[in-house]
């Protein structure tokens, strides 16, 4: 059965590999792409019709989900519209918009998280990596990437104390949220060169204020969310997320959302 794919993700343009991988599929396409706002009205009336859509971050209301009477899975690559870095942080080799970046590959990766989930993951995935607790990977280090989530537990996990265990050349990156690295700190461990420098795609209070501690602070670069904008995310988001819409379409989605039965505790807000 031939169904209607909406997509309105910015990135994702006719005839590329997601177009494609939907067409192979057996399915039409129609972009709409967003740029900047768009009237709900537009949206409602564009999902007219369309059996499925592939949406970034445009909002789905309650009333466009109401007039879209034709639809009957919604996909969603989650990956944020681009957007201007923050020009108030101190940001080196910037342009104006999401530049492509390249993704590392080939390091020796450790790892620590608490509920074992992510061991089981990796178990399955095949990859080499190497679970250790905090202290052993925040004393191996040369890079310390964060990417829990936001908990009474997390919040300023990497304070004065993480810091003295790291390398001094070791460099700290956080995507995941501000409020896990306690920033004065961080700030002191840069000047003093406990370590050498850090990547924040997230901060306490964005966009940055006037009077963040992590101003003025040579080694430390501030970047407005955009951590999930590499050629290399948008490709395996796009993908990731036309894969799921074949397979919704089929009757077997693979990762559908549905609200818990039950009240369970969830991440606390930046």
């Amino acid at each position: 059965m031939v169904s209607r794919v909406l997509i309105t993700t910015d990135y994702l343009r006719p005839d590329d590999e997601v177009d494609r991988y939907l067409r192979q599929a057996g399915h039409e396409t129609a972009h709409l792409p967003m740029r900047g706002r768009r009237d709900p009205e537009e949206l409602a009336e564009a999902l007219r019709g369309a059996e499925a859509a592939l949406i970034a971050n445009e909002p789905m209301t309650a009333g466009v989900l109401a007039r879209a009477f034709g639809m009957t899975v919604l996909c969603s690559t989650n990956v944020p519209a681009g957007e201007r870095p923050d020009e108030s942080a101190r940001v080196s080799d910037r342009s104006g918009g999401p530049a492509p970046t390249v993704e590392p590959s080939g390091e020796s990766v450790r790892f620590s998280e608490p509920s074992g989930e992510s061991v089981r993951l990796v178990e399955r995935s095949g990859e080499s990596v190497r679970f250790v607790e905090l202290d052993e990977l925040l004393a191996d280090s040369d890079y310390v990437s964060v990417h829990t989530a936001l908990t009474e537990r997390t919040r300023g996990l990497l304070g004065e104390a993480a810091f003295r265990r790291m390398k001094p050349g070791a460099v700290l990156v956080n995507t995941a949220r501000g409020p896990i690295v306690d920033e004065r700190a961080l700030a002191d461990a840069v000047r003093s060169s406990e370590i050498a420098g850090a990547a924040l795609d997230v901060v306490c209070v964005e966009p940055l204020p006037p009077d963040s501690p992590l101003r003025d602070v040579d080694g430390i670069v501030v970047y407005s969310h955009l951590a999930g904008q590499s050629a290399e995310a948008r490709r395996a988001a796009g993908l990731a997320g036309a894969a799921e819409l074949v397979a919704s379409l089929k009757g077997a989605p693979r990762f559908a959302i549905t609200l818990p039965a039950t009240p369970r505790t969830a991440p606390v807000p930046a």
